[in-house]
């Protein structure tokens, strides 16, 4: 699974430096666009202090993501907004304080 984890960062956001810490949690619930099922396990990592703030990435391979350009960046916590799908339900596990008012409970 951590090996996975690293290949999708990589492929993802182009960071071939990043260390992974934990397992955070697994979830199982259907895709928010297309209600299939699917299996998501979220975790908690470490990127070198010099990784920049924002950068662009350019998806390689031969994925259906491949020539995509990703805008990535680091978000401050906790986040004045909520994640996408709701993923920052988690961020709680990591640190208490970090958990975005606006997230579900779960």
């Amino acid at each position: 699974m951590e090996e996975a984890a690293r290949r999708e960062i990589r492929e993802e956001t182009g960071l071939r430096i990043a260390s992974l810490l934990r397992k955070l949690a697994v979830e199982e619930k259907p895709h928010p666009e297309t209600g299939q099922p699917r299996r998501t396990t979220l975790f908690h990592l470490e990127v070198p202090s010099n990784t920049p703030d924002t950068w662009l990435h350019r998806v390689q391979g031969d994925d259906s993501d491949a020539g995509l350009t990703f805008a990535c960046r680091f978000l401050t916590v906790p986040l004045a907004q909520r994640l996408a799908d709701d993923q920052g339900i988690w961020l709680d596990r990591i640190d208490s304080t970090w958990r975005t008012q606006t997230e579900p409970q779960r």
